[in-house]
């Protein structure tokens, strides 16, 4: 692990938690030692605030969740291990850029840009907190079940319950984060149809610093824009420059139950990665009482690694993806 950098503008608010959840595990150890016998020590902590959820590995910042805004919930910050934060919120050329976040079209309505007809991620409820460790993998979940309403009506056209789960362990070399999405058609509705531009989905607005000249890659060994934009793959990744010579990775990983997993890359004018549904070519539509589980990784590095590194991760969290909670 590196060294993590000062949270800064997290100092001090832990006074402002409404709960704060300890996983104490084991201290791993490589030469051999009895694991037992080793001394334990706090690795994940959780806070919450009433707007946000905090997730700490070894007391520093590595994910913070926004619960609640104007539109939609989203990750605000998502830090390599040695604290660098490799996204973005908000950024003047695109205001509804916020980090990484999840939006499709519902029946024509528009949840990825923010508009005044467009429809809000609104929470209706908290999902209990969960921690746990498998096989050296400790990990901290939380999530919401929101309701996606249009403007003027609070009855949801789509509900989605969202999980997600930090995850620690020394030899994943990476942030990582599982993502699962649950969608489904309300009582009521004969159904609804999903669609939207090829750039909705899961998206990832990268830091400043990342925005040009970086690397886009895939599973398949294609590079560049050219070779990853509207391709199918396990996975995509983006590198780019973090300033004073480093680079950081940020990769996200696609479940085998997506109906896709085709990715949309933009190098220029700024650098932009989604995991989406190919909308634009094929609708989806859901019937009376359907449901769509989601299933994404999103990971984080202070390296550029080389694409074995990349799948060995993507292989890792797929087989710890049916124990995680659900």
């Amino acid at each position: 692990m590196g060294v993590w950098t000062n949270a800064g503008n997290w100092k001090g608010k832990a006074s402002d938690a409404l709960s704060i959840l300890t996983l104490t595990v084991c201290a791993m150890n490589w030469s051999g030692w009895d694991a037992a016998q080793a001394p334990s020590s706090q690795v994940l902590e959780l806070e919450r605030t009433t707007s946000q959820i905090i997730v700490k590995i070894r007391d520093k910042p590595a994910v913070v969740y926004q619960l609640t805004g104007e539109w939609k919930p989203f990750i605000k910050e998502f830090r390599t291990t040695s604290g660098i934060n490799v996204i973005r919120d908000g950024p003047p050329d695109h205001r509804h850029h916020h980090g990484i976040m999840f939006a499709v079209r519902v029946d024509g309505v528009n949840f990825w840009e923010e508009q005044d007809q467009s429809g809000r991620q609104e929470q209706r409820r908290l999902l209990p907190v969960m921690e746990g460790a498998i096989a050296g993998v400790n990990y901290v979940s939380f999530g919401q079940e929101l309701a996606w309403t249009r403007p003027g009506d609070p009855a949801p056209l789509l509900w989605e319950t969202r999980r997600l789960a930090v995850c620690f362990g020394e030899e994943l070399g990476a942030t990582l984060t599982d993502w699962r999405s649950v969608l489904t058609v309300p009582e009521g509705r004969d159904g609804v149809v999903l669609s939207g531009p090829n750039y909705v989905g899961l998206g990832v607005r990268f830091a400043a610093s990342m925005d040009s000249g970086g690397l886009f890659r895939n599973a398949n060994g294609w590079t560049g824009v050219r070779g990853t934009d509207g391709e199918e793959a396990n996975w995509a990744a983006y590198s780019g420059s973090v300033g004073f010579g480093r680079v950081a990775t940020v990769a996200i990983f696609g479940g085998t139950k997506n109906p896709t997993k085709k990715w949309f890359t933009l190098g220029e004018p700024f650098a932009f990665l989604a995991g989406t549904l190919g909308l634009d070519r094929k609708p989806l539509r859901l019937g009376r009482n359907g449901k769509l589980e989601l299933r994404y990784a999103l990971a984080a590095w202070d390296t550029s690694p080389k694409p074995e590194r990349i799948q060995a991760l993507y292989s890792r969290w797929q087989a710890l993806i049916e124990t995680l909670p659900q």
